[in-house]
């Protein structure tokens, strides 16, 4: 790394702005929650339970494709940024040269899979993979360009414009349901126009008055290669965010079921939203703190604050999920109201893992989400299997809650064992300088 300690100025801990800049950012997150809440039950009906189906399939495998392939770069960038404010030009040069390879290599992927996935599929839907192919340049752009902002901490324009391809999508799905249109194809043009204007106008926002120093720098993108890669995979949280389990659905259940299924999940983004809304802000504001235990003290403020709020806020949407379900899809998901309250439970487990995870890649431990998302693959490989199986539909959601369980507990416990050697040797340093100070 290129050096540890920073000139910039940061919040204290109990900095009223930082309580804002959170507070802020969950406000967001819960506005995301409403414009799915828009969204989602209009594309329903627009689509019907099949063409809702194939949509979700659309929309999963880019998702996935530019997860995994960014690998871990953007949140890379943002780190670097906040620790190194005086090297932006080269840190942002070496991250959009990769940035700009990924989104060649990526797409060509992504068509070559889906052309394959095509096959055999209606007509409709096999013209609807070619505006499709776009969404990974355009949701490269947003992403890193948000890196870039969540990285110098301009938190009102990163809040404003990650919403902004929700808001362009909703209001378009608002037009299309009041002109009676039902076609698929129509749906996802719409989808990819959204993120393709959302990723011109962040990037232009973000890099503005910024120079770029796009000169070779093959040590420093090595040293953010390796930062993101480490925790990469508990980062892009498969399950979570690529939608692993309706991946699983979309091959081995009817495209009816997927469509009850993502009905049920759409009820059960709030604590994700809540707990990566408010990661957003603590992931910066942690990599600035200087020592172990103001560190460490600002972890836990934020794991047991975003915890508490979360079993609060899924304990009410539990209890009226029948009603919220018959409201904004009708009678014809009414199936989608177990698998809801099931999934429920199990994302507030991983809202809790992702405040956890995000706090310790601030703590400059990012290997931590790693580590807790690989925890639950041994299970989901052969219990989750079993009861995706054996019960459909409801044992895929069961199954996934308990993978997240896992998984959160399993962070915890890496960190438990791994926080107590560090602070033995904090302590161990401690005493030693202060024993040099006495003897001097």
């Amino acid at each position: 790394m290129i050096s540890k300690i920073s000139e910039k100025k940061f919040l204290t801990v109990n900095s009223p702005g930082l309580l804002q800049a959170t507070a802020q950012s969950i406000s967001v997150g819960v506005g995301g929650q409403l414009l799915l809440l828009i969204s989602g039950p209009l594309v329903a009906r627009i689509l019907g339970v099949e063409g809702r189906g194939y949509l979700a399939a659309l929309h999963v495998w880019p998702a996935m494709v530019a997860a995994i392939g960014s690998m871990g770069i953007p949140l890379a960038c943002s780190y670097f940024l906040n620790s190194e404010p005086g090297q932006t030009p080269r840190i942002l040069g070496a991250v959009y040269r990769m940035a700009i390879e990924q989104a060649v290599i990526l797409t060509a992927i992504l068509g070559a899979f889906l052309f394959w996935w095509g096959q055999g599929k209606p007509l409709e839907v096999r013209i609807a993979i070619f505006p499709t192919l776009l969404i990974i340049p355009a949701g490269l752009a947003h992403e890193y360009a948000l890196a870039v902002l969540q990285g110098s901490q301009r938190f009102s324009a990163f809040n404003a414009l990650r919403l902004f391809p929700a808001v362009l999508y909703a209001i378009g799905v608002v037009v299309l349901f009041l002109l009676g249109e039902n076609r698929l194809l129509i749906v996802v043009f719409l989808w990819m126009t959204a993120f393709l204007m959302a990723g011109i106008t962040t990037t232009v926002f973000a890099l503005r008055q910024i120079q770029i120093d796009w000169g070779s720098d093959s040590l420093l993108r090595k040293q953010i290669r390796q930062f993101g890669l480490r925790g990469h995979l508990g980062a892009i949280a498969p399950v979570d965010s690529l939608r692993l389990d309706q991946l699983a659905a979309s091959i081995f259940l009817a495209p009816a079921a997927l469509g009850i299924y993502v009905v049920g999940y759409a009820f059960t983004n709030l604590p994700r939203f809540i707990s990566q809304s408010a990661g957003m802000v603590a992931y910066p504001a942690i990599a600035q703190r200087q020592g172990f235990a103001e560190k460490e003290r600002l972890v836990w403020r934020y794991f047991w604050g975003v915890t508490l709020t979360n079993c609060a806020v899924s304990a009410i949407i539990i209890i009226a999920m029948p009603f919220l379900v018959t409201l904004f899809f009708g009678k014809e998901f009414i199936a989608s109201v177990p698998i809801a309250q099931i999934l429920l439970v199990g994302t507030t487990f991983a809202g809790s893992r992702r405040i956890f995870v995000e706090a310790m890649r601030g703590h400059g431990y990012p290997q931590v989400s790693s580590l807790a998302e690989v925890s639950m693959y041994p299970w989901l490989l052969t219990g989750g299997v079993f009861l995706l199986l054996v019960y459909g539909v409801k044992g895929l959601a069961i199954g996934v809650s308990i993978g997240y369980a896992f998984s959160l507990a399993s962070a915890l416990l890496i960190w438990k064992k791994k926080g107590a050697l560090l602070q033995m040797e904090v302590f161990s340093e401690s005493s030693a300088k202060a024993s040099i100070t006495v003897d001097r």
